[in-house]
């Protein structure tokens, strides 16, 4: 996260997460975010760093920063956060199942 947070001011939030997520799928990074983070214990704040002078939350460019962590906690066993697949699911048309206006 400090790395993230490091290479460029304008990053306020990094979400990290482990290798089974596709980073460049925004539903799947928040499926590893409502399956393996709690807020109590996963999420970092970097407070009053240097952020974006453009940016009109910050105060003159400093700015609060936050970091989640999404991964797989240490010593876990990581079929508990394995993905729950439903046989078919991937054959199922909702549009045979939700009922259309009438015209």
């Amino acid at each position: 996260m400090f790395a993230a947070f490091s290479s460029s001011q304008e990053i306020k939030r990094v979400v990290v997460v482990d290798k089974d997520v596709d980073i460049f799928d925004p539903v799947d990074v928040e499926w590893a975010i409502a399956t393996r983070f709690q807020a109590a214990s996963d999420t970092m704040i970097v407070q009053r760093a240097m952020g974006n002078k453009l940016d009109p939350s910050s105060d003159g460019g400093i700015s609060d920063k936050m970091g989640i962590d999404a991964t797989i906690p240490l010593g876990a066993d990581p079929f508990r956060f394995e993905r729950i697949r439903i046989p078919g699911e991937n054959s199922v048309r909702l549009e045979d199942y939700i009922d259309k206006p009438q015209t």
